[in-house]
């Protein structure tokens, strides 16, 4: 099944990682942190982010930053629809 990667998602997908890398973290690391299994990330950046809000807010709170500048960052970083 093909899915298709909307801009938001993508940016989401590329902030999130570019976090991880920041800190020096694996994926693996950072699923142990957030409470996520890392099968659920590794998909979530193959497909785009499609995670639940509850999943943000925990990769949020493992990497120390505000859910609102989460999302600012990523509306910024998105073309504009």
């Amino acid at each position: 099944m093909d899915f298709i990667i909307s801009d938001m998602d993508a940016a989401a997908m590329e902030y999130l990682e570019e976090l991880r890398r920041e800190r020096g973290w694996t994926l693996d690391g950072l699923a142990k942190k957030c409470g996520i299994s890392p099968s659920t990330l590794r998909s979530a950046r193959k497909r785009g982010s499609h995670l639940s809000l509850t999943s943000v807010k925990s990769l949020c709170d493992a990497l120390g930053i505000p859910m609102s500048e989460f999302v600012e960052t990523v509306e910024k970083r998105a073309p504009l629809l």
